[in-house]
């Protein structure tokens, strides 16, 4: 039976008008957690030490964090591995680095891939995380799927904390957005996201990092997004949507790579 709809499912019971969209419905299994693996990517690493704030790094904060979220995950009965497992790069040459990530989550057979990072900036009152999705003419909508439940996660947490508009650098909450990166140009991985959770170069964002406590709590938001995703998974699947991007996208080059600020990234206003 195909069913032609004008809205979107976020959560359980939210529907939004975003795009025409045709969805075919079919009947699909709930797939186990036995055979649900799940990839989890801290950024850098040993040479690659990423950015730096004024007594950490990179590479030791999303390790750590990545590290508890893997146990959180495991508890869950999940099965979630580490594409490193200590403070050291995995190739001395960053491209071979980030390329055996990839190979990495293709021998495991990954559902799910997330790459754990920490954001810099010249400006150092820049703060607040987004998450980054495959840049691609068809967005991978399973990719797109994880990372609103993900950002749903993150910015019910730290409500609290909010302190600007959408996408504005001083603000807490810059979006899902669309981007270039190498572990994000993978083929088999159907879910694939990058995470940036804050900048280490913000004096307040640093402190917070600090905290063990504060590091476990942003693990066990990010294990509630994979969860709620996990469950929602059958709904997902049993619809397969074709999108269309809005005309108007803003699109900017950025470190060799094109970040694309669109629709998409304004979806927490519609929460």
């Amino acid at each position: 039976m195909k069913k032609t709809a004008t809205h979107w499912l976020l959560g359980t019971a939210s529907v939004l008008t975003l795009f025409g969209a045709s969805i075919e419905i079919q009947a699909k299994q709930h797939i186990s957690k036995d055979n649900f693996s799940i990839v989890i990517d801290p950024g850098h690493g040993g040479v690659f030490s990423g950015c730096q704030g004024s007594k950490t790094q990179e590479s030791v904060l999303v390790l750590d964090i990545a590290q508890r979220l893997t146990e959180l995950l495991h508890k869950k009965g999940f099965k979630a591995t580490l594409t490193r497992q200590q403070e050291k790069e995995l190739d001395p040459d960053l491209m071979t680095d980030l390329h055996k990530r990839i190979e990495f989550t293709e021998q495991n057979n990954a559902q799910v891939f997330i790459s754990i990072h920490l954001n810099s900036s010249s400006n150092k009152q820049a703060r607040g995380y987004e998450v980054y999705v495959p840049y691609n003419e068809k967005l991978s909508y399973l990719s797109y799927e994880l990372a609103i439940q993900i950002h749903h996660a993150l910015a019910h947490a730290i409500e609290q904390e909010w302190t600007g508009t959408l996408g504005n650098l001083n603000s807490i909450d810059r979006g899902i957005r669309e981007a270039k990166f190498t572990v994000l140009t993978q083929e088999q991985c159907p879910a694939c996201i990058l995470i940036e959770l804050d900048y280490l170069t913000n004096k307040k964002s640093e402190k917070l990092l600090q905290d063990p406590g504060y590091r476990q709590k942003l693990a066990g938001i990010i294990q509630e997004g994979i969860v709620t995703y996990y469950n929602l998974l059958p709904a997902i699947q049993n619809r397969t949507p074709h999108y269309q991007k809005k005309t108007n996208v803003v699109r900017k080059e950025k470190k060799g790579h094109y970040e694309q600020e669109s629709a998409f990234s304004d979806l927490y206003s519609l929460y």
